[in-house]
């Protein structure tokens, strides 16, 4: 890293020629010593604080990007492959990873469904007809009965006995949810529904409640799904159905009047997508080391990196990227093509696979990563001794080094500055 900010004491002091001054003037020495050595410590370190400071945000920055890529590349989100359905569809086909190509063909005939039962209307604000004292109903779900107990009082409205009601079967949490209907005309009713589709999650109301109320009603009935998958029924709880060992999944939302076909293809567009990312932030990192290697740190890391490039560019060539002269990567768009529609396990395994360009990519990295800030500093400037500013020529510009060797050749005013 070179701090290459315009720091208005070092160029002060070093843009004088060293013949423009006689360091052999006790007036001089005092007039450098007292002006400069005064406010030099402080006033360095904040400059080159800032400068660091910015430095390293930006490879931090980097690095980071980079490590996000590496650690997405190719994943569920990449779409690697996807579903052409031949017929418009609203349900939904995802495909999460599968190294299977396939066609199929779905007929969706029932959904599956939750059960829900509703009571009677009332006037909300009637007082109930219930006994005044602990009234009890009980719910069934398959082989599990639940008994409920609640208090009415003789004055009690329909709305505060639905909505006692409702609280103790919510805070049961049986998998069943209740909840009061609101009308227009002030009347209001209690929806009790399971919370999971399919029969296995039909329940029974039975009790003081259900006569009182009929809440035993049922207006929705629990289902299954069922579906004609490549000629074969099959009946589901859930409308999501999973395939290909749960490798694509058909979200239904809605029966169809015919079968639809779609296919599960490789997603050529995805992958060279994926490709491009890579590239794009592989470069935009490369850049940035080549423009920051005068720093010892980066340039061991710069060098590294070109080295880890030289060792797979054989296998990087094979799928059309190229290496260009300064490290960066560029695509050749024809070989990217034809490599991901010949082989695009090959592709994806230049990235992705255990001891890939990828995977010791990552690797070197993390590395990086955990290095502390100091490794990328050469030289700090200590609050306490100017002295600690051990080699200044390596944040200047030539010109101004050349006058800072010029100067240090006079003697004793160096001294004091550094």
């Amino acid at each position: 890293m070179r701090i290459s900010g315009s720091y208005d004491i070092i160029n002060t002091m070093v843009n004088f020629n060293a013949t423009n001054f006689d360091t052999g003037s006790q007036q001089i020495d005092n007039l450098f010593k007292g002006a400069v050595a005064a406010r030099y410590t402080n006033s360095i370190n904040n400059l080159l604080s800032n400068e660091i400071n910015q430095f390293m945000d930006s490879l931090n920055t980097e690095i980071k990007d980079m490590s996000s890529t590496l650690d997405s590349l190719f994943d569920e989100d990449s779409q690697q492959f996807s579903a052409a359905p031949e017929i418009e569809t609203p349900n939904t086909i995802t495909i999460n990873d599968t190294t299977e190509t396939e066609s199929f063909e779905l007929q969706v005939d029932q959904l599956a469904q939750v059960q829900e039962n509703t009571s009677d209307s009332v006037v909300a604000e009637d007082t109930n007809t219930l006994n005044e004292g602990e009234n009890t109903f009980s719910i069934t779900q398959g082989e599990n009965t639940f008994e409920f107990t609640f208090d009415v009082k003789s004055y009690d409205t329909n709305r505060t006995v639905l909505t006692d009601i409702a609280s103790v079967i919510n805070d049961a949490q049986i998998g069943i949810t209740a909840q009061l209907q609101e009308q227009d005309n002030g009347e209001i009713a209690l929806q009790v529904r399971s919370n999971e589709t399919g029969e296995s999650n039909a329940f029974d109301i039975s009790g003081e409640l259900s006569d009182a109320f009929s809440l035993n009603q049922t207006t929705q009935v629990a289902q299954n799904a069922l579906i004609t998958l490549n000629g074969e029924a099959y009946e589901s709880e859930s409308n999501t159905i999973k395939l290909q060992e749960e490798n694509i999944t058909i979200e239904l939302t809605e029966t169809t009047e015919e079968p639809i076909t779609f296919n599960v293809e490789e997603n050529n567009e995805g992958i060279i997508a994926e490709v491009e990312r890579f590239e794009s932030q592989f470069n935009d990192l490369k850049s940035f080391l080549n423009e920051s290697s005068d720093n010892k740190q980066v340039d061991l890391i710069n060098k590294q990196v070109d080295q880890l490039v030289q060792r797979f560019e054989t296998d990087l060539n094979e799928i059309g990227i190229e290496v260009n002269q300064n490290g960066t990567l560029n695509i050749d768009d024809q070989r990217l093509q034809a490599a991901v529609e010949e082989n695009p396990d090959k592709v994806r395994e230049v990235f992705t696979e255990t001891a890939s360009f990828g995977d010791r990519l990552e690797g070197r990295v993390e590395s990086i990563d955990k290095l502390p800030d100091s490794a990328f500093i050469e030289n700090q400037i200590s609050s306490q001794s100017p002295s600690g500013f051990s080699n200044p020529s390596s944040y200047l510009s030539n010109a101004q080094s050349v006058n800072l060797a010029a100067i240090q050749s006079q003697g004793n005013l160096i001294d004091v500055l550094f």
